[in-house]
């Protein structure tokens, strides 16, 4: 109040006042901090046949801007990678990109999954042959980037995506090299490489028949399921 008033009473804000003041004010319009422990990681490889990928500190707010990149490797080529996303809540910058290697990574990468507002509410499950899969999660803000629902969804951030390395059975509907998910429509990967299911689509026998996600219930209630889906 002092300072603003300097421009006709010089005396009352010294050069000094107007620093501390200034410093203040650049201090108060900071984004909020995190200390950087292992309570704030995220990212790294998951080799185990099944397992969690979440944001930090799901499903409450996580420190932005954010990068994180996680690494599913699937060793047995008699398995799929399936992931099923049973919390995603985001809807921008969540990617999911297979490869047939990562030692030469602009070898057939196949981007097979980017949420938006349709996709997170279409897709319940991808699955992959391939033997690796990228998680990729980058943004800036938690506002304005995330499903909400009247009176519901309204303190949920981020996901909690599980993921499973599956056997293949005999299944003629699933060609090799192939990559399916739950959608209605296929958003990448280019004709004969990324199959398509709706709601009366046949599942492979590689999923899970009974599928906890977003759309199955957690407009009613939250959906929960542990790293092996029971």
């Amino acid at each position: 109040m002092l300072c603003a008033l300097s421009t006709y009473y010089p005396s009352l804000c010294p050069p000094q006042a107007v620093l501390l003041f200034s410093a203040l004010l650049a201090f108060s319009l900071l984004p909020p901090t995190f200390p950087a422990d292992a309570n704030f990681a995220c990212g790294g490889v998951r080799t185990n046949a099944t397992g969690i990928i979440q944001t930090p500190h799901f499903p409450a707010k996580f420190p932005v801007p954010i990068r994180c990149s996680w690494t599913i490797e699937n060793a047995d080529p008699g398995s799929v990678i399936v992931l099923y996303f049973t919390q995603l809540y985001v809807t921008a910058g969540f990617t999911v990109t297979d490869y047939s290697s990562l030692f030469a990574p602009w070898m057939d990468p196949t981007v097979i999954f980017v949420s938006n507002e349709h996709s997170v509410l279409e897709t319940q499950w991808i699955s992959t042959q391939k033997p690796f899969v990228v998680v990729d999660f980058a943004l800036d803000s938690v506002y304005g980037t995330h499903i909400r629902a009247l009176d519901n969804l309204l303190d949920v951030y981020g996901f909690n995506v599980t993921y499973e390395i599956a056997k293949v059975r005999d299944d003629p509907s699933v060609p090799d090299g192939a990559t399916t998910s739950s959608s209605e429509t296929a958003s990448s990967g280019g004709e004969g490489n990324v199959l398509t299911g709706g709601e009366e689509a046949e599942t492979p026998s590689s999923v899970r028949a009974q599928i906890c996600s977003v759309v199955a219930c957690s407009f009613s209630g939250h959906c929960y399921a542990n790293e092996n889906y029971t």
